[in-house]
Protein backbone atom coordinates (compact mmCIF):
# COMPACT_ATOMS: atom_id res chain seq x y z
CA UNK A 1 0.00 0.00 0.00
CA UNK A 2 1.14 3.57 -1.36
CA UNK A 3 1.67 6.32 1.58
CA UNK A 4 1.88 8.70 -0.70
CA UNK A 5 -1.05 11.42 -1.24
CA UNK A 6 -4.59 11.15 -0.03
CA UNK A 7 -7.22 10.26 -2.98
CA UNK A 8 -10.49 12.40 -3.11
CA UNK A 9 -12.08 9.32 -2.32
CA UNK A 10 -10.21 9.39 0.79
CA UNK A 11 -11.20 13.34 1.30
CA UNK A 12 -14.94 12.23 1.21
CA UNK A 13 -14.62 9.08 3.02
CA UNK A 14 -12.48 11.33 6.10
CA UNK A 15 -15.26 14.19 6.00
CA UNK A 16 -18.24 11.91 6.09
CA UNK A 17 -16.99 10.18 8.95
CA UNK A 18 -16.48 13.07 10.92
CA UNK A 19 -19.89 14.66 10.07
CA UNK A 20 -21.14 11.29 11.24
CA UNK A 21 -19.47 11.79 14.48
CA UNK A 22 -20.63 15.63 14.87
CA UNK A 23 -23.64 14.46 14.67
CA UNK A 24 -23.97 11.72 16.72
CA UNK A 25 -21.91 13.41 19.42
CA UNK A 26 -24.08 16.39 19.30
CA UNK A 27 -27.13 13.92 19.82
CA UNK A 28 -25.96 12.24 22.35
CA UNK A 29 -24.43 15.76 24.61
CA UNK A 30 -28.15 16.68 24.26
CA UNK A 31 -29.82 13.75 25.36
CA UNK A 32 -27.62 13.17 28.37
CA UNK A 33 -26.95 16.51 29.13
CA UNK A 34 -29.61 18.80 28.54
CA UNK A 35 -32.56 17.03 28.05
CA UNK A 36 -32.59 16.75 32.27
CA UNK A 37 -33.55 20.21 32.37
CA UNK A 38 -36.56 19.97 29.42
CA UNK A 39 -39.97 20.13 30.83
CA UNK A 40 -41.57 16.34 30.74
CA UNK A 41 -44.25 18.00 27.96
CA UNK A 42 -41.99 19.32 25.53
CA UNK A 43 -42.09 18.03 21.80
CA UNK A 44 -38.19 18.11 21.94
CA UNK A 45 -38.51 14.78 24.30
CA UNK A 46 -40.45 12.80 21.09
CA UNK A 47 -36.97 12.85 19.67
CA UNK A 48 -34.98 11.04 22.13
CA UNK A 49 -34.86 7.84 24.14
CA UNK A 50 -35.92 7.51 27.71
CA UNK A 51 -33.44 9.00 29.70
CA UNK A 52 -32.34 5.09 31.78
CA UNK A 53 -31.14 4.71 28.18
CA UNK A 54 -28.37 6.94 28.31
CA UNK A 55 -25.77 5.29 30.17
CA UNK A 56 -26.64 1.79 28.89
CA UNK A 57 -26.40 2.44 25.16
CA UNK A 58 -22.25 3.61 25.70
CA UNK A 59 -21.91 0.82 28.06
CA UNK A 60 -23.51 -1.87 25.55
CA UNK A 61 -21.44 -0.58 22.83
CA UNK A 62 -18.38 -0.93 25.06
CA UNK A 63 -19.04 -4.12 25.63
CA UNK A 64 -19.70 -5.00 21.99
CA UNK A 65 -16.09 -3.69 20.83
CA UNK A 66 -13.99 -5.19 24.10
CA UNK A 67 -15.51 -8.86 22.36
CA UNK A 68 -14.55 -7.85 19.13
CA UNK A 69 -11.03 -6.47 20.13
CA UNK A 70 -11.00 -10.00 22.22
CA UNK A 71 -12.39 -12.49 18.86
CA UNK A 72 -9.59 -10.80 17.18
CA UNK A 73 -7.32 -11.06 19.26
CA UNK A 74 -7.66 -13.95 20.06
CA UNK A 75 -8.32 -15.90 16.37
CA UNK A 76 -5.07 -14.16 15.31
CA UNK A 77 -3.50 -15.99 18.05
CA UNK A 78 -4.59 -19.57 17.60
CA UNK A 79 -3.83 -18.69 14.39
CA UNK A 80 -0.72 -17.95 14.84
CA UNK A 81 0.50 -20.66 16.97
CA UNK A 82 -1.40 -23.33 14.48
CA UNK A 83 0.90 -22.25 12.00
CA UNK A 84 3.71 -22.21 14.16
CA UNK A 85 2.81 -25.67 14.90
CA UNK A 86 2.73 -26.65 11.32
CA UNK A 87 6.02 -25.28 10.40
CA UNK A 88 7.76 -27.60 13.41
CA UNK A 89 5.55 -30.38 12.29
Amino acid sequence: ASLGMATGADFVAGSTLVFISLLVFTYYTIWSLILPFVPEEAPLRAWFPPRALVALVPAALLCVAVGGVATFVGAHTLLKSSRRKQKTS
